[in-house]
């Protein structure tokens, strides 16, 4: 995803991506060598060398957005080079005050676009209205399949979903090869993403444990996190239904709300009962009846039971 940041001064222009690894200026491209992927920029954690801060000093004075700024400042300089390789995991420990979500919603990033004379405009996919790729978050049961497979009945490709879950199969093998295994096949992974015809829609609720280490295959490709919520009871005692432990109801909850926080990209959040409303909207009678005055045949006595599915927790 490619911001764009203009400076004041005219015919001055420099490229950012807001997309990890980020690129400044014209995209190296993911040309990989076997495990690193060139690049301007890594987040949250990185190994450097020590001259390189030496050189370019971080910025103590900005209270957000420094690494932006301190990645923009090594790119004009054009005397470093970076790299990112999947085949590294870091825990990310997330055990944060209540006031760090609050802070985290403030925006400095004028600060550090005065400072260089240039502003981030939209990215360019979003000004042009390009549907993005979808990733379906959710606890389970909280109707992720049913909106998964509305979601690919306005154009999306569902790729190697299978037709009971909605899931891709290359992407469930992943996971769950990674819960039992503790170890994560980012090679297998990124096969996985590549194969996936854009713009796709994929969920599987092991994302829940598993959608961290899914991060920094993810992110090239740029996708909408859409994280579909649901009344907490509901979702239990749907899980009782099953024969299945509703205890882990809530934990999961949790997970989801963290790891939608911590998406760097576009995210949206959607109740499962907004969907079901707007469902209810739409009277396939009627639908029918307007095709038939269009194509002077008579309408259509075929239900569309599609929203049913809704209450019932897929």
């Amino acid at each position: 995803m490619n911001i764009t940041a203009q400076s004041a001064r005219p015919k001055q222009r420099a490229k950012v991506s807001s997309s990890w690894p980020l690129g400044f200026g014209d995209s190296p491209g993911w040309v990989c060598t076997r495990t690193y992927h060139p690049c301007h920029a890594i987040l949250n954690f990185g190994l450097f060398r020590r001259e390189a801060l030496r050189q370019h000093p971080w910025d103590e004075a900005l209270p957000l957005s420094e690494h932006r700024e301190w990645y923009y400042r090594v790119w004009q300089a054009s005397q470093w080079r970076m790299a990112f390789t999947p085949s590294v995991a870091i825990d990310h420990h997330r055990d944060r005050p209540p006031q760090y979500a609050e802070d985290r919603q403030r925006t400095f990033h004028h600060v550090a676009e005065a400072k260089h004379g240039v502003y981030f405009e939209l990215p360019e996919m979003l000004r042009r209205g390009d549907r993005p790729n979808i990733v379906v978050l959710g606890v389970g049961h909280a109707n992720t399949s049913i909106t998964t497979r509305q979601i690919a009945a306005l154009g999306w490709n569902l790729g190697d979903a299978d037709e009971e879950f909605t899931e891709s199969v290359a992407v469930r093998a992943v996971n769950q090869d990674y819960l039992r295994s503790r170890e994560f096949d980012s090679f297998a992974a990124a096969s996985a993403l590549d194969r996936l015809p854009s713009p796709w829609v994929m969920k599987d609720p092991r994302f829940v444990y598993t959608l961290s280490a899914w991060l920094p295959l993810l992110v090239p490709h740029e996708p909408l996190l859409l994280w579909i919520t649901k009344d907490t009871a509901a979702v239990e005692a749907s899980y009782r239904r099953r024969g299945q432990d509703p205890a882990v109801v809530k934990p999961r909850e949790q997970l989801c709300r963290q790891h939608f926080a911590d998406w760097p990209l576009a995210k949206l959040r959607l109740d499962a009962a907004q969907i079901a409303t707007a469902a209810a909207l739409f009277d396939p009678n009627r639908h029918h009846s307007h095709e038939a005055l269009d194509s002077n045949k008579q309408p259509s006595t075929s239900r569309n039971n599609t929203w049913s599915a809704v209450a019932d927790g897929h």
